[in-house]
């Protein structure tokens, strides 16, 4: 049964920028450096430095964003 009240629904909504500074703070941490000094080692910025347009990355976050919500979705139904 599907209780829309878990803590997993979180990662329904959200998972793409719980991923991406979670990704940024430990790099950043590994590095040596703050993780509060801005710098282009988000997600995006990656996609977009391996030659894909904006629009191409968006697409691609808004897919993987589609699997995580499919996936938490599942979870929460078995």
């Amino acid at each position: 049964e599907f209780f829309i009240n878990t803590p997993s629904i979180i990662f329904l909504c959200i998972p793409y920028p719980i991923i991406d500074t979670s990704y940024v703070i430990f790099k950043r941490i590994i590095n040596k450096k703050s993780p509060f000094i801005a710098d282009k080692s988000h997600i995006h910025h990656l996609i977009i430095k391996k030659g894909y347009s904006q629009l191409q990355c968006l697409f691609i976050i808004s897919g993987l964003t589609g699997v995580f919500q499919l996936l938490t979705l599942l979870y929460l139904t078995y």
